[in-house]
């Protein structure tokens, strides 16, 4: 009886050691799984966030170009017909898809920093419309002048 108490008790002892480490291989695994799986989904939002990134950098780049061809006026006559026929030949890319996946995608602090570049670049805008219209009163007065010229 006693020998088949001990073997009641190793099977026992057994079973219970199975059953653990069974466990722990399997909340191992699922704890691998889990990160595996975080790991894919932050890689694929950082795809989406580096898309967006380039397409909102490509944009403003664009813009800021276009501003600077506007507003430069001290450029040689044949620059400045490169600088035109160059932007009427380039496409410029789709404003509104990159300014969407940027908020879609991005952290909040990035979200913050392109909304106050949105308003700077109201406000350049609105400055640099009101230059134009300074440049076009002073030409238009200058061409009106009856003084002499110097």
């Amino acid at each position: 009886m006693l020998g088949v108490a001990g073997t009641v008790a190793v099977a026992i002892a057994a079973a219970r050691s199975t059953r653990k480490a069974t466990s722990k291989t399997v909340d191992g695994a699922a704890q691998d799984t889990i990160r595996a799986l975080n790991a894919a989904r932050d890689d694929r939002l950082w795809e989406k966030q580096a898309a967006a990134y380039e397409e909102t950098l490509s944009s403003l780049l664009h813009r800021l170009a276009k501003r600077h061809d506007v507003l430069n006026p001290y450029r040689m006559p044949e620059d400045a017909e490169q600088a035109r026929q160059a932007f009427a030949a380039y496409e410029p890319p789709d404003w509104f898809g990159p300014q969407a996946r940027l908020l879609a995608y991005c952290p909040e602090d990035i979200r913050k920093a392109f909304e106050v570049a949105l308003h700077a670049g109201t406000e350049a805008r609105a400055r640099s419309s009101l230059y134009i219209s300074f440049q076009e009163q002073a030409k238009t007065a200058e061409e009106g002048s009856t003084l002499p010229a110097a």
